[in-house]
């Protein structure tokens, strides 16, 4: 894992030193300076984006609408009907179909039941499912043909009915299967009526079990039983667009519908899904039958099921809060503190209770730990977890990835993102409530000073996120937003959201209050409880809010969503008048715009704060939505640092005046402890970036200042190696580019970018280390013929 974290950090030396100019452009000292291009502009009757940036107007009235196309293309994939069903598309097959739209009908509810595991009829080793599909269906539209999503699914000949409810049967003239487009779609010889309800059942089917997979119902390796066996658990995993896989469905996040669902098992497992079980019986000596209690209106990739072998063990406990039961199901071979994990379960899901105040329909909530299985998934009421995660991970990472998905039952699971083009809207406001939990949790054991958390692992939980969204936004996804193409792939999705998504939440929470946002965020789950939502309707929440008197916050929010770069700000002291001059530095980065098109990098509207030795000092502009701002007088002498967004409180880079960035670096010499872990690795981060790229006057003496600093107190600067690398880089390697035969490799290990950050386990592995940075070298050697840590011994 080591050299896998350190491959980054060296890549990420290479691409953040591009041809970016900083401009630097003369401010006057009043509050604003206001650009002349044309740009962004608010009001108080509406809002309104411009693909030049973000300005005020020199108007006292004028109209504004919200401009809801303007980013979205429906070319892009991500602007659907806001219809009960999306539309289908199915190329021609063996038939006379061209095209079916499945517009006008909605499925009411899925009654599956499914086996598992059997052996292939093809006598292969592999085992396969057999199941069986009732589905419910009401049709808005008349139609003929109906186009269901279904793939790797062997479906038996004669085996679909349909019938009228309250009628007659209905003939089916052709079922057409069409891998190519993932459908399958059935003609009917009648016409089905609008209003009218319609019975589909399709008798028998099957489908593989992805031994060692991840996608639809996969099957993970336990252990060995004493007799040689090999032991497997069986689980779902069906987000984005897997419960096709499984059955067929309308296999998209807007469309939900109830389920009812029915597993047959072997004896010597156990089965688990999302509902409490309402029947079980044997059916004979090798099988059980478990009947689940109907779900609420949910979307497919949010049903799951598990078979789990009886070595798992459970560990459990009421609620107070909720009533709900909270079950742990584990190997005890491989987890040794259930009891711990619960804890964490318990204390978030009570937390959270009281922050959503909406109740959740359930009457228990399953952890289900599952061996070689990457991430979490937050099914309603069946959780699966990593157990390699459960064992590797600190106390602070365990809590934050049980809360997330916790999270996940109030946001995403009763009011769910309509289209995975939005999802981080989803993702990161769940993780944005996953880090309350975590300071909820450290600050409760910690003593508080002004209300601050001094818990050391919140420390380190903080800084780690910071560096995450680093290593994302100048490696793997420079300049990109946070929009993506419909059906986007898991690394995407990795890659896009719980990252510096979370950042902007902050910052939106901090521009109208937690206490309002919390309320607002409460109103809007009630509001949309078991319906989805799009990206718009989030935005309609804040509608009514506005910062420095014009400044609308859905306007600020609908740019940082849709726009990519990572915004660059120059801090220049006037030390006679006592003023800092804040000047937007993004001239010549391209960026991002949407989900395709890429510019250069407009104005953004950057959130604001200030910081002195004497603590946080008002700022009379909380977002800057101008080309240049002046503030004074600031609370600090000329002996004395200022500090312009510390804690990463707003998603952006700043270079200070060469004088700052001593009294910062002298400071931060004398007691780092004064800054925060994170803001020392911002502080540092942000300084090497700049002064790679020459942007800092003088600053070769201010570079050994800083790295010697960190070299006499390593133990002050948590995961150096990951933030100062564009400081102890030798200059060859600096100016270098990665190996053309390296190239392949890069891209490869990139993959796996979403375990570099989840192995800090023990307090060691944040250390500031010499054999880490030796190692680093080694590599360096390999993919740029150089030492990017010379310095080091």
């Amino acid at each position: 894992m080591t050299s896998l974290l350190l491959l980054a950090v060296l890549l990420t030396a290479q691409l953040i030193h591009g041809q970016q100019q900083t401009t630097s452009t003369s401010t006057t000292t009043t509050t604003t300076t206001t650009t002349t291009q044309p740009g962004f502009q608010s009001s108080q009757q509406g809002f309104q984006s411009s693909e030049q940036g973000f300005q005020f107007t020199s108007q006292p009235d004028f109209q504004s609408t919200f401009n809801d196309g303007q980013f979205e293309q429906t070319t892009d994939g991500f602007r659907t009907d806001n219809g009960p069903i999306n539309q289908v598309t199915i190329n021609p097959g063996p038939a006379e179909i061209a095209q079916a739209d499945v517009h006008g009908i909605v499925v009411e509810n899925y009654n599956l039941r499914v086996q598992l595991p059997v052996g292939a009829e093809d006598g292969s080793e592999f085992p396969i499912f057999l199941a069986s599909l009732t589905m419910t269906i009401r049709v808005v539209s008349e139609t003929r043909t109906l186009v269901f999503n279904a793939l790797h699914l062997n479906f038996s000949s004669n085996t679909v009915v349909m019938t009228e409810q309250n009628g007659g049967p209905i003939n089916i003239s052709n079922v057409i299967s069409a891998p190519e487009t993932e459908t399958i779609a059935l003609q009917t010889e009648q016409s089905l009526r609008s209003g009218q309800r319609y019975t589909i059942r399709f008798l028998r089917f099957s489908g593989p079990v992805d031994v060692g997979g991840e996608a639809g119902l996969f099957g993970s390796y336990v252990q060995d039983t004493p007799g040689g066996d090999q032991l497997f658990a069986m689980a779902t995993q069906f987000q984005t667009n897997f419960a096709r896989h499984v059955f067929p469905c309308l296999d998209t996040p807007k469309t939900k519908a109830t389920f009812t669902l029915t597993i047959v098992h072997p004896l010597g497992t156990t089965a688990t899904s999302n509902m409490e079980v309402s029947q079980t019986r044997s059916l004979d000596p090798n099988w059980n039958e478990a009947t689940f209690a109907t779900t609420p209106q949910l979307p497919t990739y949010l049903v799951a099921f598990a078979v789990l072998p009886d070595v798992y063990e459970v560990v459990e406990q009421v609620s107070p809060a909720t009533g709900i039961v909270v079950r742990i199901r584990f190997n005890p071979r491989e987890i040794y503190d259930p009891e711990r994990l619960l804890e964490y379960a318990l204390f978030a899901l009570d937390a959270l209770n009281t922050k959503f105040n909406v109740q959740l329909p359930l009457r228990k909530l399953d952890l289900v730990i599952i061996p070689n299985y990457s991430g979490a998934m937050e099914n309603f009421g069946m959780m699966i977890f990593s157990q390699e995660f459960m064992k590797e991970q600190s106390e602070a990472m365990k809590l934050y990835i049980i809360a997330h998905e916790i999270v996940h039952h109030w946001v995403g699971d009763m009011a769910t993102i309509g289209t995975w083009a939005e999802l981080c809207v989803q993702e990161d406001l769940t993780d944005w409530y996953a880090y309350k939990v975590v300071d909820m949790w450290t600050g409760s054991r910690t003593e508080q000073s002004q209300g601050v958390n001094n818990n050391t692992e919140w420390f380190q939980f903080q800084l780690t996120n910071y560096l995450e969204v680093q290593t994302v936004e100048t490696l793997l996804t420079p300049g990109e937003s946070l929009l993506m193409l419909d059906n986007p792939e898991l690394d995407t999705v990795r890659t896009r959201c719980y990252l510096k998504g979370v950042v902007l939440y902050k910052g939106l929470e901090s521009l109208i209050g937690a206490d309002i946002f919390e309320e607002k965020i409460r109103n809007f789950l009630e509001q949309f409880k078991f319906r989805s939502y799009r990206l718009t309707d989030f935005l309609k929440v804040f509608a009514d809010d506005y910062v420095d008197g014009r400044t609308s916050v859905a306007q600020v929010f609908d740019f940082w969503y849709k726009n990519g770069g990572y915004p660059l700000l120059l801090a220049q002291r006037d030390y006679d008048r006592n003023e800092i001059r804040l000047t937007q530095a993004n001239m010549g980065k391209v960026a991002q715009m949407g989900t395709s098109t890429w510019r250069t990098m407009p104005l953004w509207p950057l959130l604001i704060t200030v910081r002195t030795p004497q603590g946080d000092t008002p700022s009379p502009v909380q977002v800057m939505v101008s080309a240049g701002l002046s503030i004074g007088p600031v609370p600090a002498d000329r002996q004395q640092y200022v500090l312009i967004n510390s804690d990463f409180a707003g998603f952006y880079r700043v270079n200070y005046d060469r004088t700052n960035w001593d009294l910062i670096q002298k400071a931060m010499q004398v007691n780092p402890d004064q800054f925060s872990p994170l803001t020392r690795a911002q502080l540092i981060n942000d300084f090497c970036f700049f002064n790679a790229q020459g942007q800092v006057q003088n600053g070769e003496p201010l570079r050994q200042a800083f790295v010697k600093m960190v070299y006499n107190q390593p133990a002050k600067y948590d995961l150096c190696h990951w933030y100062m690398q564009s400081c102890s880089a030798s200059p060859a390697v600096i100016a270098s580019q990665p190996r053309d035969e390296a190239r392949s490799l890069i891209t490869d290990l990139m993959k796996q970018f979403n375990n570099l950050f989840t192995v800090y386990g023990n307090r060691s592995d944040y250390a500031c280390q010499t054999q880490v940075v030796q190692t680093g070298n080694r590599i360096c050697q390999l993919f740029f013929g150089g030492e990017c840590y010379p310095n080091f011994s």
